[in-house]
């Protein structure tokens, strides 16, 4: 850690105690008791670019694996709704990145997922490589209960889609609903032609 003091004897005060290394506006660089000239000390623009760099890579490589996109707004989630989140859209084959919106947005340019963007809030990825119907479920099964986060849009096979038509999306009902429903359909007329051969049957055996 590196601070800048304008005077040796503040180095004593109780907060600075736990302080490896300081350096002061005259260029005096000390290390806790030894006085030195030059003291090697990593820049904090050097390590905030590596790591700057490292965090595009990954959500350069989520992207380019991810085949459905949801770019939401979670403020006001607290840790355990965030938890629960995660949780919940595992169960669709999805997960929750969070990053700074000016890294979002620059890798979502640079993955060429939208061409223009711009993001408020605490902004997260919920993406998936898997079903993308799924994916929409378990988020919208979550802000049923919970009213967050806000989805600002998606992107699914390509083509980006707003709130409006993710929401209809989440409630299209499932395939196993859908043929239940269409089996049902089905064994209704069936039912009351069986009912009628039925009654057919019981009046031929009384007028026999």
């Amino acid at each position: 850690m590196v601070i800048l003091l304008d005077k040796p004897e503040q180095s004593e005060k109780s907060e600075f105690r736990n302080i490896r290394f300081i350096r002061f506006s005259d260029g005096l660089t000390i290390c806790r008791g030894l006085v030195a000239n030059r003291v090697s000390v990593p820049t904090t623009m050097a390590i905030s670019k590596a790591k700057k760099s490292g965090q595009l890579k990954s959500l350069s490589d989520l992207l380019s694996k991810a085949k459905s996109v949801i770019v939401a707004d979670y403020t006001g989630l607290s840790v355990n709704q965030t938890n629960d989140l995660r949780k919940k859209l595992a169960e669709g084959a999805g997960e929750m990145t969070v990053a700074k919106n000016s890294l979002l947005e620059k890798s979502l340019k640079d993955a060429k997922v939208v061409t223009d963007v711009n993001l408020k809030g605490q902004s997260a990825l919920v993406t998936t490589t898997g079903d993308a119907m799924a994916l929409i479920k378990s988020l919208f099964a979550f802000i049923k209960i919970s009213d967050l986060p806000k989805v600002v849009f998606g992107v699914v096979d390509g083509k980006r889609i707003e709130l409006a038509e993710i929401k209809a999306l989440a409630e299209i009902p499932s395939r196993e609903i859908l043929l239940g429903r269409f089996m049902g359909s089905i064994k209704s007329p069936m039912s009351k032609l069986v009912i009628a051969f039925s009654e057919i049957a019981k009046k031929r055996e009384v007028s026999i």
